[in-house]
């Protein structure tokens, strides 16, 4: 698969994300994430909007970043609880500057 990322790797099986049936139907969605800026910088998701639900983010299950070896591109994954009771799985991709909500595998 030239040219595409690869595929995603999670320390519990990605059958273990879930949402609500409207959420896991979608495929990298866009959303508005607020995230705070760590001391290296890094940005870590503290809450998002899908919709018109604010989502807070109660706890990181895992994180890993995903390079494209053809473009260069950088992907940021984290596995996250939501105050919704759901683990969703967001990224954000550096080429965009801009975070999905990637579907529920």
């Amino acid at each position: 698969m030239s040219g595409s990322y690869g595929e995603m790797r999670c320390r519990v099986p990605d059958a273990s994300v879930t949402g609500p049936s409207q959420i896991a139907s979608m495929s990298n969605e866009k959303i508005v994430v607020t995230a705070y800026s760590g001391y290296r910088g890094e940005e870590v998701p503290r809450s998002f909007v899908f919709g018109r639900e604010k989502i807070e983010v109660l706890e990181i299950l895992d994180r890993w970043a995903e390079e494209n070896l053809g473009t260069r591109g950088r992907r940021r994954f984290f596995k996250i609880r939501g105050s919704d009771g759901y683990v969703h799985k967001l990224y954000y991709d550096e080429d965009e500057k801009a975070w999905f909500l990637s579907k529920a595998g």
